[in-house]
């Protein structure tokens, strides 16, 4: 059996009741699925392997009769393992293959069904945050796991232009501006504007926990290209705001997921719109 398709047996067999010694399986949280909810999952299988796994009930006897819910289109689900430096944990394949039916396991009347992402993950590898895509839907969970998810509500870009998005944030941020640079990507993070001439001072978001990660849709991330740093101040309007702003490695709108923003302690996460909108 090939090593991926292994883990992914183990923890849908741990998770239905079956088999005995399985690595502790902990739940992240969860996240709504066609008039119910489904479970993400977290198990580290070894030293320098975990599994993510995004679990369903499909279908449930009751006393009424057999209730049956949309399966897992394994395409259009997702993950990532982010880590404290604004990259990724490598993923390996899952299991079953984007397109291929997902796995599934009856249990005491229910019917489950699983995709599993396998990832290398060595010991002290920074992780932070478990972010899952299900069906174009975006929902973070921080680790040590808390109750509940920062899920991606639908927010309208700002601004949506070919090579610039802009986002409406909190927590200090005014917004968060994705920008193609056609040889690189900058996020730009603007702090609170304030009225010029007033004596008031704007002030850039502080960098204290500040992190950025890019998401492309492959379960990837784009790789930094320069640490944050404080932007000049931008005056428009009789107003003046100080912003904060990095860079990474080039990649098209067209390859990329979202923005996720860990900012005070929260990780918020932005999508980007479907092509032509």
């Amino acid at each position: 059996m090939r090593p991926a398709l292994l883990l992914a047996v183990v923890i849908a067999a741990a998770a239905s009741g079956v088999g005995a010694q399985t690595p502790r399986i902990e739940t992240l949280g969860s996240f709504p699925w066609d008039g119910s909810t489904g479970s993400v999952l977290l198990q580290r299988v070894s030293d320098d392997r975990i599994v993510v796994q995004l679990r369903i009930v499909a279908g449930s006897q009751t006393s009424a009769g057999r209730v049956q819910r949309r399966t897992f289109q394994t395409d259009a689900v997702e993950a990532w393992v982010l880590l404290d430096d604004g990259n990724a944990l490598e993923q390996l394949p899952r299991q079953p293959p984007k397109g291929a039916p997902p796995v599934g396991v009856g249990n005491a009347g229910d019917l489950y069904a699983f995709v599993s992402f396998g990832f290398k993950a060595p010991p002290r590898s920074g992780m932070v945050a478990v972010a899952v895509s299900v069906d174009g839907r975006h929902y973070v969970y921080a680790l040590p796991a808390k109750s509940g998810a920062e899920r991606a509500e639908p927010v309208t870009p700002l601004i949506t232009q070919p090579s610039l998005i802009r986002w409406p944030l909190s927590e200090g941020i005014q917004a968060v501006t994705l920008m193609d640079q056609q040889t690189f990507l900058k996020v730009d993070l603007a702090g609170q504007s304030v009225p010029e001439g007033r004596g008031a001072t704007p002030v850039a978001p502080s960098p204290d926990g500040l992190q950025v990660w890019v998401l492309r849709k492959d379960g990837t991330v784009v790789s930094h290209r320069s640490p944050i740093r404080e932007a000049g101040l931008v005056s428009m309007g009789g107003w003046a705001t100080r912003s904060r702003e990095l860079t990474f490695a080039y990649a098209p709108f067209r390859d990329l997921a979202g923005v996720i923003v860990r900012v005070n302690g929260k990780l918020l996460v932005r999508e980007l719109p479907p092509p032509g909108r």
